[in-house]
């Protein structure tokens, strides 16, 4: 958060989220949570976009893509790594295309 006050302070321009890594995001539910809302306070973040397999968003009640909404998200990319489900699998240690 202080990186982001830092480069807002110094170029006094909006800035865009994109929340992304070489995990799934939503593994880290309470965590992503949390982070979306602490950023949505911030008047200078103008958009907070999110990349993820997809495989997490219907997860709890109320879903998590629900959840991620009300935390303030405004965008989900959904990675879909294969349309094969056995490449699919393979690429990403789940049997989780359908």
């Amino acid at each position: 958060m202080e990186i982001i006050r830092k480069i807002y302070y110094a170029t006094k321009v909006p800035i865009n989220i994109h929340i992304a890594g070489d995990g799934e995001p939503t593994l880290f539910e309470e965590e992503l949570l949390d982070l979306i809302q602490a950023l949505r306070k911030l008047n200078f973040i103008r958009l907070i976009k999110l990349t993820t397999n997809g495989t997490r968003l219907t997860h709890g009640t109320p879903s998590l893509a629900l959840r991620l909404k009300n935390s303030g998200l405004d965008e989900v990319n959904v990675s879909v790594h294969s349309l094969n489900k056995f490449e699919f699998q393979k690429i990403t240690g789940i049997n989780a295309l359908d």
